[in-house]
């Protein structure tokens, strides 16, 4: 069996359903509290980031399989974490609503997103790349500790009117 090609890129104008259809399989597949179809992320949300230039798809054989934004916007919570280096915005990559296809879990898309996360955060001169995910996501949380990332801490606040507790990680270059 052939190994599949993958090829990241910034997701365009023209991707913007496809990017939205991987986040409603997502939905479909995974209910975490605050995501959902029509909830988050949204095809409103998916047009701000790819107009934001922050929005990064994963495709194979034309299909998008994964998704992330990579920026500067930290969540306002994030100011009161115990980060393990003290960095200005513009020094921090933040890693936003990645996802992978549920049909294509298993075939490293996670992976290859956070490497390339971490190849961008180098080439924006980044001292550190932050995120966070819902407790309940146990697959993402080993992904991430896999990839070299450290949970800081955990933190509850209420997001979209929902009081959820995530794990927050801290990837230091």
């Amino acid at each position: 069996m052939p190994k599949e090609k993958y090829i990241i890129k910034k997701a365009q104008a023209n991707d913007v359903d496809a990017v939205v259809k991987l986040y409603d399989t997502v939905n479909d597949y995974y209910s975490a509290p605050g995501w959902g179809k029509g909830v988050y992320p949204t095809l409103t949300s998916v047009r701000y980031t790819v107009d934001k230039d922050n929005l990064y798809i994963l495709v194979s054989d034309g299909e998008v399989l994964g998704a992330c934004t990579l920026d500067h916007e930290q969540h306002p919570a994030y100011a009161l974490q115990p980060w393990g280096i003290n960095a200005q915005n513009e020094q921090v990559i933040v890693v936003h609503e990645m996802a992978s296809h549920p049909n294509h879990r298993r075939k490293g898309i996670g992976k290859k997103l956070i490497e390339y996360s971490i190849d961008h955060a180098k080439k924006c001169n980044a001292t550190t790349i932050r995120l966070d995910t819902h407790i309940t996501n146990i697959p993402a949380r080993a992904l991430y500790e896999k990839c070299g990332f450290h949970e800081i801490t955990q933190w509850t606040g209420t997001i979209l009117g929902i009081q959820q507790t995530f794990s927050v990680f801290e990837y230091l270059l």
